[in-house]
């Protein structure tokens, strides 16, 4: 009877003592995260208009970082309009470049003015799309999203593969 109470013992033991140590090696492998500072809420029109990744991206950035990205405006050409005409190339293009122009005007002049305070580093303007690469200050590209005449901004994944 002594006999089997200590073999109990022992397994009691030893299940206490297995179970003991698995504990201790799921915390050191999924350690307590540190906390991190506090992320600004945002409004639902600016966060919805801001690609996820770039978005956790620029949220987490250092001050002063700056990021390239893409923005797309929401005046885009009708190009139905020249349906049942005979259009050329110039007439698809001119219809293009008069839309990219009328349409970017506003986000262009909010942009020099931030280029002046040195939040916006490089611009780009293309009339294929009515959109323009921007490279600024998280502050810039945030204030993009809230201008009612933006659609989307995107990460700008433009990578040069070959040196020319």
């Amino acid at each position: 009877m002594k006999r089997s109470t200590l073999l109990i013992s022992l397994a009691l033991l030893v299940l206490v003592l297995a179970s003991l140590l698995q504990g201790a090696v799921l915390a050191a492998q999924d350690p307590i995260p540190e906390p991190k500072a506090p992320v600004p809420a945002l409004p639902d029109d600016i966060a919805s208009r801001v690609e996820p990744g770039l978005l956790k991206r620029v949220l987490g950035a250092a001050p002063g970082e700056e990021h390239r990205f893409i923005v797309e405006l929401k005046d885009q050409a009708n190009l139905t309009l020249l349906r049942g005409q005979v259009a050329g190339p110039d007439q698809v293009v001119g219809l293009l470049q008069a839309n990219a122009a009328r349409g970017q005007a506003g986000v262009l002049s909010f942009l020099a003015t931030e280029s002046a305070t040195g939040r916006v580093s490089n611009v780009r303007s293309f009339w294929i799309f009515n959109g323009l690469v921007v490279t600024s200050s998280a502050e810039t590209l945030l204030a993009l999203a809230g201008r009612p005449d933006v659609a989307m901004i995107r990460e700008d994944r433009w990578r040069r593969w070959v040196d020319a």
